[in-house]
């Protein structure tokens, strides 16, 4: 094993892992945010409903119930917004990883893709029939031709030339013939687009930087989640303070 497939093994083992665990952590903070929205929702329905008994403690008093689990559910909500943006831009962030990582540790499993060689006529017909072989695994015997010809020397290795372009055409028309084949699959069964097939074939650097986009959601929610709880203590302490004062 080389040291970059290892490395690379090590760091997509070590996502996995902390994904599961990253889950964990959501789904703990997402119950705490559905308890508070919850609650604020109720205090409000309660406020508007006993305003007046609610005055006898304090005038301003469900004024500020009202305020402060308004802000509690639009911070709750703007929390999950935010937390599902980078939930989905993470899981395609992982898919394309996984799927690199998969390719990159198994070589062997990725067919022929042409183009192959570029001749430039100069090559010799020994070095012909290795390319032959290497490439298409083709043998073609060693002919003797110490008693030919200048010409038919020349027409030999022609004719060993022009038998690996052809083979190479035959073989890249085939390819080309078999991602025509995966495109229309993913166009007509998954929906993709023309532009989205040709961009797995041929990647191209995105205009948006769909990483940046994924560390600022993950970092706005866990902003969110630090003030939505603030925000929900902090209307608690008030609504004490007014009740002890």
């Amino acid at each position: 094993m080389s040291f970059s497939e290892f490395m690379l093994s090590r760091i997509q083992k070590g996502l996995s892992e902390n994904r599961e665990f990253s889950y964990k952590l959501s789904e703990q903070a997402d119950r705490i945010i559905v308890w508070l929205v919850g609650f604020s929702i109720a205090s409000i329905a309660l406020t508007i409903s006993n305003e007046v008994i609610i005055k006898t403690i304090s005038n301003s008093l469900p004024t500020i119930i009202v305020i402060f689990s308004c802000t509690t559910v639009i911070l709750g909500i703007l929390y999950r917004i935010f937390k599902y943006l980078s939930q989905l831009i993470e899981n395609h962030i992982l898919i394309n990883f996984n799927a690199v990582i998969d390719v990159y540790k198994n070589p062997h499993d990725i067919p022929s893709i042409p183009p192959y060689k570029n001749l430039d006529g100069t090559e010799s017909c020994e070095k012909l029939r290795k390319y032959l072989k290497e490439d298409f695994k083709i043998e073609v015997a060693n002919i003797e031709d110490k008693d030919f010809s200048p010409e038919q020397k020349k027409g030999n290795q022609e004719s060993l030339s022009t038998l690996y372009s052809k083979t190479a055409e035959n073989y890249s028309a085939h390819f080309e013939n078999e991602k025509d084949i995966v495109k229309k699959v993913l166009m007509s069964n998954l929906g993709y687009s023309q532009k989205e097939v040709d961009g797995i074939f041929e990647p191209v650097k995105p205009k948006i930087n769909i990483q940046k986009i994924y560390r600022r959601s993950l970092f706005l929610s866990s902003i969110l989640f630090l003030l939505t709880t603030f925000v929900f203590l902090s209307g608690f302490a008030v609504f004490l303070w007014k009740y002890l004062e």
